[in-house]
């Protein structure tokens, strides 16, 4: 009884308004494909770890490093003999300690002297630039010296005076031929006319000439 009132209710649903049994379809398959997904995925990465931590605990339990520890003692018994070596050069060491001793008594002396000293030094600096003061009015002699210097820069200028002139006259000649060409063109255009007409002329008057004369 129940399936009779849906069938005769869906008939006019899809003319008018075909996107409502649409999304409810897309919606029911999404939800059943998720669920599937996951479970299959959490089965097979909890089997694949749990096989490879076990390998690995395995080879670190092996007893290989002791072996190579018994090795590392034999290399040092041969070491002791090159200690007697040694032994000697302890001797020159001694030798140089006696030195050290003779410096170290001399840089004490040098180092109260050498503070007594700047202090005085510092006070006299101070009273030494009052007096260079007046030594600048000395300087103002020199001064005239340097005027008679710019006699000799006056003849170099007239030297550059006479490499003016000879550029001025380059500029010249080159705006007189670009003038010049373009009159020479349009001069010849013209004659060519010209030469055409007066031959037509010509002819003209002699035909002229013999008539009269018959």
């Amino acid at each position: 009884m129940s399936a009779q009132p849906f069938n005769t209710a869906r008939v006019p649903d899809m003319i008018r308004t075909p996107q409502t049994p649409s999304n409810a379809k897309k919606k029911k398959k999404k939800k059943k494909k998720k669920k599937k997904k996951k479970k299959k995925k959490k089965k097979k990465k909890k089997k694949k770890k749990k096989k490879k931590k076990k390998k690995k605990k395995k080879k670190k339990k092996k007893k290989k490093k002791k072996k190579k520890k018994k090795k590392k003692k034999k290399k040092k018994k041969k070491k002791k003999k090159k200690k007697k070596k040694k032994k000697k050069k302890k001797k020159k060491k001694k030798k140089k300690k006696k030195k050290k001793k003779k410096k170290k008594k001399k840089k004490k002396k040098k180092k109260k002297k050498k503070k007594k000293k700047k202090k005085k030094k510092k006070k006299k600096k101070k009273k030494k630039k009052k007096k260079k003061k007046k030594k600048k009015k000395k300087k103002k002699k020199k001064k005239k010296k340097k005027k008679k210097k710019k006699k000799k820069k006056k003849k170099k200028k007239k030297k550059k005076k006479k490499k003016k002139k000879k550029k001025k006259k380059k500029k010249k000649k080159k705006k007189k031929k670009k003038k010049k060409k373009k009159k020479k063109k349009k001069k010849k255009k013209k004659k060519k006319k010209k030469k055409k007409k007066k031959k037509k002329k010509k002819k003209k008057k002699k035909k002229k000439k013999k008539k009269k004369t018959k």
